[in-house]
Order: C-alpha cells, then sequence, then structure tokens
C-alpha cells in the first residue's frame, strides 16, 4: 500500500501541530513559573462553568464546522497573530513571552488549516471517509485556543 502526497503532508502536518502544541503548554508553564503575576493572565481559565461550555462549542460546533469549510481555521490563525503583533509592540519580557505563545497558538491553526485543506483532497479520492483524527486534533485546538484566549491583550491599568 502506497501512501500519497496528500496523506504525508497530512501526517507531517499533525505532528507539528502537535509538537507545537506541546511547546505551547512548555513555554505556558514557564510563563507562569517566572511571572505569577504576568499582566492580565487568568490562570484560571480551564476552571469554573467556561471549560465545560468551551469543550461542548469547541468539539460540537467549531470544530466541525472548521473540517466542512477549512479556510474558517485562518480567522483564529489571524486572530492571534494580531494579539501576538500587539504584545510585541509593548515592553517588558512578560509581554514579549506572551507574544511567542500567541505565536504559537498561531502557529497551531495554520497548520490545522494544511491539515485540513489536504485531508479534503483525500476525502476525495476515497469512499466513505472514516474521520478518527477529531480524537487528536479537537482536544489539540481547544487547548491552543484556552491558552490564546487566556492571555489577554488588554494593557493593564497604570501602564
Amino acid at each position: 500500500m502506497q501512501v500519497s502526497t496528500e496523506e504525508q503532508l497530512a501526517a507531517l502536518l499533525l505532528g507539528t501541530m502537535t509538537v507545537l502544541t506541546l511547546l505551547i503548554a512548555w513555554r505556558s508553564r514557564a510563563l507562569r513559573t517566572a511571572f505569577p503575576e504576568a499582566p492580565k493572565v487568568d490562570w484560571r481559565a480551564g476552571r469554573g462553568w467556561r471549560h465545560p461550555l468551551g469543550c461542548v462549542v469547541s468539539w460540537v460546533i467549531a470544530i466541525p464546522l472548521v473540517a466542512l469549510v477549512p479556510f474558517l481555521a485562518l480567522v483564529p490563525c489571524a486572530t492571534f497573530f494580531i494579539l501576538a503583533t500587539q504584545k510585541f509592540g509593548r515592553s517588558g519580557a512578560p509581554d514579549r513571552r506572551i507574544a511567542g505563545i500567541l505565536l504559537l497558538c498561531s502557529g497551531v491553526w495554520l497548520a490545522y488549516w494544511g491539515y485540513e485543506t489536504q485531508l479534503r483532497q483525500w476525502m476525495e479520492t476515497v469512499k466513505g471517509p472514516i474521520r478518527a483524527d477529531f480524537m487528536i486534533t479537537a482536544p489539540l485546538l481547544y487547548y491552543v485556543s484556552a491558552v490564546g484566549l487566556a492571555l489577554d491583550p488588554r494593557p493593564r491599568a497604570g501602564r
């Protein structure tokens, strides 16, 4: 059984998403350790009633919608990129580290866009494709988005 170029590229992009997500987790932990009071960072982002709601909205509505229309993945990609550029414009080590994490979040969504585009081409060549990859991609994208949104881009009062 020969693996097509689309399948190879999709596997490479999925691996890229995974590595970038691990980098986000590592850099977020380092940020929290180095700057426990980083500017406007809500470290409780994964707790409370918003977490289950975010899981449901992400896994039931957002990720499947992006899978149907892959270019919609460019919206969170561009959003995180814009937030990162705003952070790079500010002075201070926490802002630069937050900007780096936001760029990684943007990179994950960009890799997901490429991944979905490749899978869409692959799905046209097979009968009845089964997409079990959501068990991997949906938690990755939810985690990346929750971390990126927890890094609030608004400046602190008095700055």
